[in-house]
Parts: C-alpha cells; sequence; structure tokens
C-alpha cells in the first residue's frame, strides 16, 4: 500500500477494508483491497498488477495520446 500511496494513489476505507483510488483524471481505476485476504504475498502481487494497468497521468511525459502508456496501445 505505501509504495502505490507514495506514487499519488488515494487509500479510502470503504466496505471490508479499503479501496485504491488512481491518481488519474476521473479515477479509471479502483482497486479493492481486502482486510485479511487468503494469501497476503497473492493480493499483493494482484494490487501491483492492477495498478500498473491503469494508465498515466495527463502531465506524465511517457502518456501517449491515446491515454495509454506508450507500447501498450
Amino acid at each position: 500500500m505505501e509504495k502505490w500511496t507514495a506514487r499519488g494513489w488515494v487509500l479510502r476505507k470503504d466496505g471490508h477494508w479499503g479501496r485504491l483510488y488512481c491518481p488519474c483524471e476521473g479515477r479509471c481505476t479502483v482497486i479493492p483491497v481486502a482486510g485479511t485476504p487468503r494469501s497476503p504475498t497473492a493480493h499483493a502481487r494482484v494490487i501491483d498488477r492492477l495498478a500498473a494497468r491503469c494508465p498515466l497521468p495527463g502531465e506524465a511525459p511517457n502518456r501517449s495520446l491515446t491515454g495509454m502508456p506508450r507500447g501498450e496501445a
């Protein structure tokens, strides 16, 4: 969690534990965060994978015109 909140993601309490909201305009990605996942390591990997898919903020120098990081459009 600390890695993503340091990168601008917002963590809010919701439901059984919380949700991570991306720093993009309009909050395009919302990731549910379990309070007591069955496998914390696997849950952390899923969060990392989902967060890495999020398009970059508009002012990011490596954002393409499609809104997706270059190489993924």
